[in-house]
């Protein structure tokens, strides 16, 4: 999926929560972008080839 793609995603999954959550982006090879979790992003993932923190 495209960055656009998985924060659309991440607002839909969002939608109705009041508070602030974060969301775990990675961007792996052939993929592209998905949500990871804490874990995922945390660790030296070796495949990862980008990682960004989504705040809603």
């Amino acid at each position: 999926m495209t960055l656009a793609q998985v924060k659309k995603k991440c607002r839909e999954i969002h939608k109705g929560k009041r508070h602030t959550e974060n969301y775990y982006l990675i961007k792996y090879p052939h993929i592209g972008w998905t949500i990871g979790t804490p874990e995922e992003f945390s660790t030296g993932n070796t495949k990862a080839i980008e990682k960004m923190l989504y705040t809603i």
